[in-house]
């Protein structure tokens, strides 16, 4: 491990102090709210309650060694990388649930120190990088999603970790092949879909650092790196189902046939109904919590909290969102101005299209409704980190980004809190 080290020298010891300090700070603040949800509301008890998010089933897979861990066919390893984890916790900590919410915000937290270095890598200012890491941290997916059990959290650290290596070959021009298969075992381990973003971003580096090869050849190499990280994921597959009997493999054929139940070819029949719906969750509801709808299901005694269809905002709110279009047009108007496009930024901006495009048919089909919000920690830190990629260092950038963004950190953070606290005290009521 020491090489990775080495290829990172812009990460100073002040930098590692303010990571250090995000931490305390949103794990302290995630798991307040956190201990609310979990002992205030069933979704502990329940999934589907909270965005169609299996809460209780997750709890089970971190904490519970003979739990039924069912669900790894789209997070292979998932269960073998946190439970023993978990249950190390759990002879500490007083209940599962306690346990859960430790694992899950623990990794919240650490998702925002990641975001704030991997901003610190693209030569961000550290103001720059440090407002842009609150905003990461306040946002509503980051902060709902580490507050609510289940495999987001870690998830998004290893998409942060993909990104950073990405940024690390371009400023360095190497990173070990270990450590990209470090990489690419984390982001397949727990989300299948995930690895075609380390994948992206290796082939992207691929460019980077072998520029003589020619594009066959780093298209062979890429292929051959996907190819050794899954065989080692099914190797760990198979040694978490005998270890766990009641996991799934996850390179079954048939496996992707039951996924199709979640997916829907909706929006090439209806796109001007379908594409809103996509682009309000990813650029909008991921940043600004709208106030949630509150849905009675007959056959159960909880209704069910969702930002489908859901428009309103607080003033707070509102406010968040004029400030979220001027950082997000000032922003464009910056990268257009100011930078050619290089092989990171296509790299990035390809991570971005490949989940709008998966998610414009998968995640939308279960049920008939289509709910969104649970993946959007696999883009938030994605556009906030190219939007901060736009200014240049120099005075009048760093001014318009600061101007927009402090505001912008506190009208979301202030809505957002609003939001969550709402939920909690609907679900309360319902209890």
């Amino acid at each position: 491990m020491g090489k990775i080290f080495k290829s990172i020298p812009s990460i100073k010891t002040n930098d590692i102090i303010i990571a250090g300090l995000l931490f305390l700070l949103f794990f302290s603040f995630y798991f307040g709210f956190s201990y609310q949800l979990v002992y205030k509301t069933p979704i502990a008890e329940y999934d589907d309650i909270l965005f169609e998010i299996d809460t209780a089933r997750s709890i089970i897979d971190m904490t519970v060694f003979s739990g039924y861990h069912y669900r790894t066919e789209v997070h292979p390893i998932y269960v073998l990388l946190v439970n023993p984890i978990g249950e190390l916790i759990g002879r500490i900590l007083p209940s599962n649930e306690m346990t859960a919410v430790f694992i899950n915000v623990f990794f919240g937290a650490i998702g925002v120190s990641l975001a704030y270095l991997v901003l610190r890598h693209t030569n961000t200012k550290t103001i720059t990088a440090l407002l842009a890491a609150l905003l990461f941290g306040f946002s509503a997916s980051q902060f709902y999603l580490s507050i609510i059990p289940d495999t987001a959290s870690l998830a998004i650290c290893t998409l942060l970790f993909s990104y950073a290596l990405l940024l690390i070959s371009f400023h360095n021009q190497k990173v070990p092949l270990s450590i990209w298969i470090i990489a690419g075992i984390l982001s397949l381990g727990v989300t299948t879909t995930n690895f075609v973003q380390t994948i992206i971003c290796y082939f992207s580096a691929q460019i980077l650092i072998e520029k003589k090869t020619k594009l066959p050849r780093k298209v062979l190499i890429t292929i051959l790196y996907a190819i050794i990280v899954i065989a080692i994921v099914m190797l760990l597959a198979i040694f978490q189902k005998w270890l766990y009997p009641s996991t799934t493999l996850f390179f079954f054929p048939q496996v992707y046939l039951d996924e199709l139940n979640y997916a829907s070819a909706s929006i090439i029949d209806a796109p001007l109904e379908i594409t809103p719906i996509i682009l309000k969750n990813f650029f909008l509801d991921a940043i600004i919590a709208p106030q949630a709808a509150i849905i009675p299901i007959n056959e159960r005694k909880y209704p069910a909290i969702t930002f489908l269809n859901a428009g309103n905002y607080t003033v707070f709110g509102i406010i968040g969102l004029i400030f979220w279009v001027i950082f997000f047009a000032i922003s464009i108007y910056q990268y257009f101005k100011n930078r050619k496009i290089t092989t990171v930024d296509l790299g990035l901006i390809s991570c971005l299209f490949f989940n709008l495009l998966l998610h414009s048919f998968y995640g939308i089909g279960e049920k008939g409704k289509i709910e969104l919000f649970l993946y959007t920690g696999n883009v938030t830190a994605l556009i906030i980190t190219l939007f901060m990629r736009s200014a240049k260092n120099n005075r009048k950038d760093l001014l318009f980004k600061t101007i927009t963004t402090i505001p912008l950190v506190i009208f979301i953070s202030i809505n957002n809190i609003i939001i969550v606290t709402q939920i909690i005290e609907a679900l309360f009521v319902n209890m």
